[in-house]
């Protein structure tokens, strides 16, 4: 499976691929309200995740090195699986996989 995909737990608990969900350093730390509209809540918790993503990034920490790790392997295998549990639903793994994308795209 060529590319960058994020599959559902329930789908895909154990094996194949990285867990990206709070259990993990690039899970969304930002909850949804659960009395809110289910949909503008998944949009903002994204959105403030994508932000917080590209911070963490520019510190060049600990996610930062995770997210260079995952370039690494996708320049290696040209697949790399993330694992959530909102997937097929908007997720904040579409930015982790910009991410990888972009890191890959800015090497030297």
């Amino acid at each position: 499976m060529p590319g960058i995909v994020i599959v559902n737990m329930h789908v895909l608990k154990v094996g194949d691929g990285h867990r990206i969900d709070r259990a993990s350093v690039l899970g969304n730390p930002f909850k949804m309200d659960k009395d809110g509209d289910q949909n503008a809540e998944r949009e903002r918790v994204c959105n403030l995740y994508h932000r917080w993503l590209w911070d963490r990034l520019k510190e060049k920490g600990q996610v930062y090195r995770i997210v260079n790790e995952y370039a690494d392997e996708y320049i290696s295998t040209q697949s790399l699986i993330f694992r959530c549990w909102c997937a097929p639903l908007r997720c904040h793994g579409e930015s982790v996989r910009a991410a990888v994308l972009w890191l890959i795209a800015n090497r030297k």
